[in-house]
């Protein structure tokens, strides 16, 4: 028992240790964003920046400069017209296939959502760069059309869209055995 227990304690000691490990870089920098350059920059290691006469400082200068030379507005209007896109494309146009592939029966529908889904195996990493490519040629680069593009169709939501109309259809089927409602 007494084993059982100090093997308990070392483990986590251990983690403990791996955990801190793990977030010192996050305290550093959140600690750096707070000294000055020269302090950053210096040769000894102060995790809380000091002045010459050793008293502690903290100064919001960084995060002054940083506002002033991002336009935080235009960052934020970007954003949301992206992810608003994006989202509305993605339901759209992933419904409408999920729909198809779900509740329309036509030559080859099996054939092709199985080669789509052959193709969720491909990780994203592997298309950046063609991506890149086919952006670039298309003359999307450096627009907001760049970030739009690539993503506006997705197999992953195809799949699940497509599995939310059969169980859709299936809770409808069930449903209609009880006759309060009909199957379309």
């Amino acid at each position: 028992m007494k084993k059982m227990k100090l093997e308990r304690i070392f483990l986590y000691i251990g983690l403990i240790l791996f955990a801190l490990v793990l977030v010192f870089p996050f305290i550093w920098l959140l600690s750096s964003s707070f000294k000055e350059s020269k302090d950053i920059f210096s040769a000894s290691f102060e995790l809380f920046p000091k002045k010459e006469d050793g008293s502690y400082y903290f100064t919001l200068e960084n995060y002054k400069q940083a506002f002033e030379y991002l336009d935080f507005a235009l960052l934020f209007k970007n954003t949301l017209f992206v992810a608003v896109v994006n989202t509305v494309l993605n339901l759209y146009l992933n419904g409408m296939a999920g729909y198809a592939f779900a509740r329309m029966h036509f030559k080859g529908r099996d054939v092709i959502f199985k080669v789509i889904l052959t193709a969720m195996m491909v990780p994203g990493t592997v298309l950046l760069v063609p991506n890149m490519i086919i952006v670039n040629k298309l003359g999307f680069y450096d627009s907001l059309g760049a970030l739009i593009l690539p993503f506006f169709i997705s197999i992953y939501n195809i799949f699940m869209m497509r599995q939310h109309f059969f169980g859709f259809a299936e809770g409808v089927r069930r449903s209609s055995h009880y006759g309060w409602c009909r199957l379309v």
